[in-house]
């Protein structure tokens, strides 16, 4: 028993263990430096990731704003047109293609129906009348030019 006792109050198994806990709270303190800094860079990506949906939320904004305004712009433009009263080039080409045409058109059938009206010896030649007279309003009505006065 005195051997114990000499054992545990001798400097060298003191400082034994002196030395293992030392070791052991070093080695604790550095997980938890570790875990602290685990956890700081983990809070630094988060704010990061936010900061970066931020910016593209931001980006988003600024794309739906350039969006609106262009699309206010061509309305604007186009309101502007309408006002002006005069057609685009392509529409009065259109126009002016469309309106011979259906002339042509209407005229032919005029005479597609005389030619029926006489080999079929129809009593009822008056059908042939109003047709020939819309071709003529088709046609001389389409070239009037309506004059806007302010």
């Amino acid at each position: 028993m005195s051997f114990l006792v000499d054992l545990f109050s001798s400097s060298g198994l003191g400082a034994a263990i002196g030395s293992i806990a030392g070791i052991g709270q070093k080695i604790i303190a550095t997980k938890m430096e570790n875990e602290h800094k685990v956890k700081e860079w983990e809070h630094e990506y988060k704010l990061l990731q936010l900061q970066q949906d931020h910016d593209t939320n931001m980006q988003k904004m600024e794309l739906i704003k350039t969006d609106v305004a262009a699309s206010a712009g061509v309305h604007e433009a186009g309101y502007v047109h309408d006002a002006s009263g005069d057609p685009s080039q392509w529409v009065d080409n259109w126009r002016a293609m469309v309106r011979p045409s259906m002339c042509w058109i209407l005229a032919a059938l005029t005479a597609i129906e005389a030619i029926v009206i006489h080999y079929t010896q129809s009593t009822t030649p008056a059908t042939f009348a109003p047709f020939f007279g819309l071709v003529l309003a088709w046609y001389f009505s389409s070239r009037i030019r309506v004059e806007k006065y302010l």
